[in-house]
């Protein structure tokens, strides 16, 4: 699959994890570049090492959701604040929505009745609004008579969180 030398490998994974604005597995890279997944694995630690140090560079590679993402340096945020202040404005999640959201991660997967359950109201707005931004998920079916939807967290909920993994979140959380 791969048609470029070796020597331009490094330009071609810079180049991947920048149109996809997302994190990509390195198994994805691996398949594309077709070499084994350990070997693009060192590959892309010794290049996030190398652009962490890199004063002329303006992007990071990080370890992020099960893959790897350029990320631009911590340094420029006080500028790229003001820069994306004029474009579209993200979402703030309400004290409401951040709760709901706690409840679904911590016990996943969970039925909506089941969130209502320990918040002591209902979840109807504050779900849906996490459906509608990618953060939550129906995962399945629960068993037995009524079958309820289960819920879940995304991949979104990683990236928006900063989260490599559902194992970084904290073992238990209190409600």
């Amino acid at each position: 699959m791969n048609q470029f030398p070796a020597e331009r490998e490094e330009g071609l994974i810079e180049a991947l994890l920048f149109i996809s604005g997302e994190p990509v597995p390195s198994l994805r890279l691996a398949e594309l570049l077709g070499k084994p997944v350990e070997e693009i694995d060192e590959q892309l630690h010794q290049m996030a090492t190398r652009w962490a140090t890199d004063l002329n560079r303006g992007c990071n590679l990080i370890p992020i959701a099960e893959g790897w993402q350029m990320v631009t340096k911590k340094e420029y945020a006080v500028l790229l604040k003001e820069f994306f202040q004029t474009l579209n404005k993200p979402r703030k999640l309400s004290a409401t929505t951040l709760e709901t959201l706690a409840i679904i991660a911590s016990r996943q997967p969970v039925t909506r009745q089941d969130v209502e359950m320990i918040r002591g109201v209902s979840a109807d707005y504050a779900m849906g609004q996490l459906l509608a931004l990618g953060l939550i998920e129906e995962v399945g079916k629960k068993q037995g008579m009524g079958r309820a939807n289960l819920y879940g967290t995304t991949q979104e909920f990683l990236i928006h969180f900063g989260l490599r993994s559902l194992q970084d979140l904290p073992e238990k959380l209190q409600f």
